[in-house]
């Protein structure tokens, strides 16, 4: 996560390039804003990202750990009215 961009990384066609632009980029990309489009990626992420922007430089096993986290807490709590 700590580097942005890979080898031949191109803003429209977005991928799982494995670094922080993958949280960043995926954000940009899918916004539709054509400002923000332009923008650099780390400031565009920060925008519309705020509340996950400390995550652009984490390393990549740290970001895995905190998702394998979350996603564990959010198993562990059955949704009101779910059948199972």
């Amino acid at each position: 996560m700590g580097g942005w961009h890979g080898e031949g990384w191109d803003p429209e066609k977005p991928g799982d390039c494995g670094t922080a632009h993958c949280v960043a980029g995926w954000s940009q990309a899918l916004c539709t804003h054509p400002i923000i489009r332009r923008m650099d990626q780390a400031m565009a992420g920060g925008m519309l990202l705020p509340r996950h922007a400390y995550l652009f430089h984490w390393d990549n096993e740290s970001v895995m750990e905190l998702a394998r986290a979350e996603v564990a807490r959010a198993d562990a709590v059955q949704p009101s009215g779910d059948p199972s």
